[in-house]
């Protein structure tokens, strides 16, 4: 057992505020101690593993520069860090910063002796420590934004009504629903994290031989809550049937246990055994996370029977399901002669609102000194713009601190909002986000609306919806259209008011009328008919 107390000076700081540390072979007298450090609550480019490499005054002397930079190279290699790292180094570091802008590169930053002396000395060690990572990194590179990946932990904003009831109901079981990039692979992947991050803060040791393909740490600081329960995640787009589907959770839970899988003549009784033998061994239940799991209702139209198995394990307490999907698993959990009904709750995950859009424009900026001139009214233009679409706004905030960076201001007036909301940059990917987010029935809704003469986008009406459907040639019912509207909300399209709509923002139907509509609306219709 590692004693936290045996750590530097800097890293048992660290911990005492809260941050918890996780050892790796640290060592008092050795040459170079690693550690991984949870850095998510300050809401930047700082994961819950943020690696930090602890380095002796005398092995720089030894080895040089070079040489440091080849070992460091080295042990994170074997370690597979990859991300950002710290390196504490108790001595001097000016040659070694005067060298890390060609050598290092932005992924290291370098806090001496000097440096950390006056860290620990500061009133404020949290906004020190962040002072001089500012001094070191670009904006970018300290910046929680992403464009193209799911985020979880630092990078993780919004939706705390939704995770709460997720985790606060510790046996439910969950159906994630919403368009495509609205936030279901995130949010699936921020339970996975708060599940298996719940360490109190303790003090947690990990060694060479520890499975890398699980982020599971035990804690040995005192108030242990416990063994955390075990945790699988899967994408079912990439799994073909039932049987693949119970091989990877089996092998990812127990990798042993395999084995007997590969004997057995039927998974219908196995896996619900499986769960039942893991929650006695854990006295907890397996959480499974199921992304992209529309493929759950083919599969159960050809083995209804291995959906029942999956019922039961659940229903009794061993284990819980939270998957996500879209329109097809959001129709039949909605379905009354479904098996789905009744098994999952479901979670309609909509665009952010304004407090949550404010959270992720205002607060990485202003923690890294970005000011904001007449800030609501900023709020306002960016909300106007991406209508609260997680997915937009993560874009936009990204061209604002690319400008930022580009310009070096440490300003963001209302002028530049307005000018980036209007740039091609920020049209296209409205327009992406259109052709990629909507449902094919819900695109010959609005091409039908656009084509109509004389229609106004602030204030339309269903009326106006049936009639230019009508004219288009395309029958619906009361209930398709209600189904249509809900769904152009949820991608950020459409915004309602009381009984009448109105285009979320003006750019959207702009593009859309600079194309052919008829060719589009034709050829939409022969995607739905075919």
């Amino acid at each position: 057992m590692v004693d936290k107390h045996s750590f530097p000076e800097f890293i048992q700081r660290m911990n005492d505020l809260m941050y918890p540390v996780v050892a790796f072979n640290p060592r008092s007298s050795g040459d170079i101690g690693l550690y991984r450090i949870d850095l998510s609550r300050q809401k930047l480019n700082f994961s819950h593993f943020t690696p930090v490499v602890h380095v002796t005054e005398n092995f720089l002397r030894r080895v040089g520069v070079a040489g440091l930079t080849r070992a460091l190279e080295g042990e994170l290699r074997d370690f597979r860090w990859f991300e950002a790292c710290i390196v504490l180094l108790d001595g001097d570091g000016s040659r070694l910063k005067q060298s890390a802008c060609n050598q290092f590169g932005p992924h290291f930053l370098l806090i001496d002796r000097e440096d950390q002396k006056m860290i620990l000395q500061a009133s404020d060690f949290e906004r020190a420590l962040l002072d001089l990572c500012m001094e070191q990194a670009p904006l970018s590179w300290l910046t929680p934004y992403e464009e193209s990946a799911p985020v979880f932990g630092s990078r993780f904003f919004g939706r705390k009504a939704v995770l709460r009831r997720i985790l606060r109901i510790p046996m439910g079981n969950f159906a994630i629903l919403g368009v495509r990039k609205i936030g279901k692979t995130s949010l699936l992947r921020e339970v996975e994290h708060q599940v298996l991050s719940d360490t109190q803060g303790g003090v947690a040791i990990a060694t060479r031989q520890a499975d890398r393909r699980s982020s599971r740490i035990s804690t040995i600081a005192s108030g242990d809550a416990g063994p955390l329960p075990p945790v699988v995640y899967a994408d079912a787009s990439v799994i073909p049937t039932w049987d693949d589907f119970v091989f990877r959770v089996v092998s990812d839970l127990h990798i042993r246990e395999t084995t007997h899988l590969e004997r057995r003549l039927t998974r219908h009784s196995y896996f619900p055994n499986f769960l039942q033998r893991m929650f006695k061994m854990y006295k907890k239940p397996t959480i499974i996370l199921v992304d992209e799991a529309d493929v759950f209702v083919e599969w159960s139209r050809n083995d209804r029977i291995m959906l029942d198995k999956l019922r039961s394990p659940a229903q009794r307490g061993h284990c819980r399901f939270i998957i996500a999907g879209s329109r097809t698993l959001s129709q039949e959990i909605n379905r009354n002669a479904s098996p789905f009904y009744n098994f999952l709750q479901p979670l309609d995950l909509k665009p952010f609102d304004e407090a949550e859009t404010r959270e992720l424009l205002f607060a990485p900026l202003e923690k890294l000194g970005i000011q904001f001139d007449r800030p609501d009214e900023i709020l306002a233009e960016v909300f106007k713009h991406t209508n609260g679409h997680p997915h937009l706004i993560q874009c936009y905030c990204s061209q604002l601190v690319e400008h930022l960076e580009m310009n070096q201001r440490q300003l963001v007036e209302l002028a530049t909002v307005a000018r980036l909301a209007n740039g091609d940059a920020f049209k296209k990917l409205i327009l992406d986000s259109f052709l990629q987010n909507v449902y094919p029935d819900d695109k010959i809704l609005v091409y039908s609306l656009l084509i109509m003469p004389r229609i106004n986008f602030g204030s339309f009406t269903q009326q106006h919806m049936y009639g230019a459907l009508q004219r288009s040639g395309c029958r619906r019912s009361q209930p398709d259209i209600d189904a249509s509207c809900d769904r152009l909300e949820w991608a950020g399209v459409f915004i309602r008011k009381e009984d009448h709509f109105a285009f979320a923002n003006n750019i959207l139907p702009q593009m859309l009328r600079s194309f052919n509509l008829e060719f589009l609306l034709k050829t939409t219709m022969r995607e739905v008919n075919s």
